[in-house]
């Protein structure tokens, strides 16, 4: 994930899952519809954080703002409006 692109499981990784729970600030966790991240992977960073939210961007591989600029914008802005 933040190490390789997706594994959770990578020497070093607990250092990251630490960062994680030094958060805590509202978060808005990003994901595009076909990422690389496993769901798994994704849930726990979710869980890992004090305040986090979990979208998944439809039509989208790697570049969002690209793909779908409407879907992202949204997604922010009803997060940003909670």
């Amino acid at each position: 994930w933040i190490s390789d692109g997706c594994s959770a499981d990578l020497p070093g990784a607990d250092a990251e899952w630490a960062a994680l729970r030094k958060i805590a600030c509202p978060t808005l966790l990003i994901l595009s519809c076909r990422t690389e991240i496993e769901p798994e992977t994704a849930s726990r960073m979710a869980a890992e954080m004090a305040y986090c939210q979990v979208v998944t961007i439809p039509n989208t591989r790697h570049y969002l703002q690209g793909e779908n600029l409407p879907g992202l914008v949204s997604a922010v802005r009803s997060f940003l409006q909670a």
